[in-house]
């Protein structure tokens, strides 16, 4: 059978880089394709303004229509 391909949404108020295990993967606020289900940290990359600084998930079960949604908040002053 062929693995099931994932996707995530991450949310944050402005465009910003997502990176997947530190390897760039899109922007935020779309629909990113992860590739096979697992387990991945996901960041915004340097200039760590947000909160939290890292997540790591679980990532299965998704589809285009239903990413896993995550989000991260904005640390401006």
């Amino acid at each position: 059978s062929v693995p099931a391909l994932q996707w995530i949404l991450v949310h944050y108020p402005r465009r910003r880089s997502v990176f997947l295990d530190g390897e760039f993967i899109g922007y935020t606020n779309r629909k990113l394709f992860v590739g096979e289900a697992g387990t991945y940290t996901v960041d915004l990359g340097d200039n760590k303004n947000y909160t939290p600084t890292e997540m790591t998930v679980q990532i299965s079960r998704t589809t285009r229509r239903k990413p896993l949604e995550l989000t991260f908040t904005a640390n401006w002053r």
